[in-house]
C-alpha cells in the first residue's frame, strides 16, 4: 500500500523530509510514496523520491478525477507484488 503524505507535517517535520528519510531505508524503496500540498512543493518533492505529487487545489478546483485515478493506479502497481 502506498504513504500518502501532506507536506505540512506535526511541528519540526515535512513531508518531503520524510520521504527523504524513508527512501534511505531498504523498505522505503519497495513502498509508493504520494505526497499533496497546497504549495508549490512538486520539485521538493520530486528530489526526495516520492511517485507522485498532488497539489491539494486538484481535487477541489474541478478534479479530473480519471487523470488522478490513473496516476494513483500506476504508483499502485509499481510496487505491486507479483
Amino acid at each position: 500500500d502506498p504513504i500518502l503524505m501532506d507536506t505540512e507535517m506535526p511541528p519540526g517535520m515535512l513531508g518531503y523530509k520524510a520521504c527523504e528519510r524513508i527512501r534511505q531505508q531498504e523498505f522505503g524503496r519497495a513502498i509508493g510514496v504520494i505526497g499533496f500540498s497546497l504549495g508549490p512543493y512538486a520539485n521538493q518533492w520530486q528530489a526526495a523520491g516520492a511517485d507522485a505529487f498532488f497539489n491539494k487545489t486538484d481535487f477541489t478546483e474541478g478534479p479530473d478525477k480519471d487523470a488522478i485515478d490513473a496516476r494513483i493506479k500506476e504508483v499502485l502497481s509499481k510496487y505491486q507484488k507479483k
